[in-house]
Parts: C-alpha cells; structure tokens; sequence
C-alpha cells in the first residue's frame, strides 16, 4: 500500500449510540493489533505494520496523538507497560521503549517465521517477564 495515497476517513460513516462521539487521531493507522491504557491514563496503539513494512507505536494523550518509536519488524504482535516502559514484541524480537522514546532491545533472534510469531510479554506478580 502506498502511504501516500490519502485514504477515505469520515467518522459519519459509523453509527454510534446515542452520547458517543468517533474522531480520528491516526490517520495513517493500516492494522491496528492492540490497543491499552496506561497507567498514566495514555491510550496505546500498535500498527502491525503488515501493509507498509514498518510496525508503529503510537500514543494518544490529553495534548494529542504522537507516534512514538517505529521501525519495528512486521508483524508487531502486541505491547504491554510496565514500570514506565512499553514492551513491544514484534518479528523475531522484544523491545522496550524508555519513557523519552528510546529503543532498547530486550530479546532478539527468536524464532518468528511462518505463522509462529512471538506474542505480547506479560509481566508476573514477582515481576519476571
């Protein structure tokens, strides 16, 4: 898919329940995987990255939306928080992104062809992943 191409966005196109209101934050969002709150009342949603080669984070705040790192492997599977950090597991590797946006890899080289990709990271009561 060409991410220049404008895509057909009108959120009058969807019925909602009477009170409910539809916007759109993130235009360039193709294949939202997962979507979470954060702690910090933040909404977090992650772009598979299938149609355009580049798995995405992106961070809906009271101030506004803002991509946060991209650059992640197709497909990114899934996200979690923790301690301030947002673990993204994506093809063949785990990130955490540092509260400023910063990249850290937490696991690379796992075995993510086919079908079999690695999925989202919890965390346990111990804290362990």
């Amino acid at each position: 898919m060409n991410e220049n191409k404008k895509r057909y966005l009108n959120p009058n196109d969807i019925a909602l329940p009477r009170g409910y209101e539809i916007d759109i934050f993130w235009p360039e969002l193709h294949i939202p995987i997962n979507l979470m709150n954060t702690k910090a009342g933040d909404m977090l949603v992650a772009d598979a990255g299938v149609l355009t080669g580049n798995g995405k984070v992106g961070k809906l705040t009271a101030s506004g939306y803002q991509l946060i790192p991209d650059g992640f492997n197709p497909p990114l599977t899934g996200m979690n928080e923790y301690n301030g950090y947002i673990y993204v597991s994506h093809r063949g590797s785990i990130n955490a992104i540092k509260p400023y946006g910063q990249k850290v890899n937490i696991l690379t080289g796992l075995p993510s062809l086919g079908d079999h990709h690695n999925k989202r990271v919890v965390f346990g009561a111990d804290g362990k992943m």
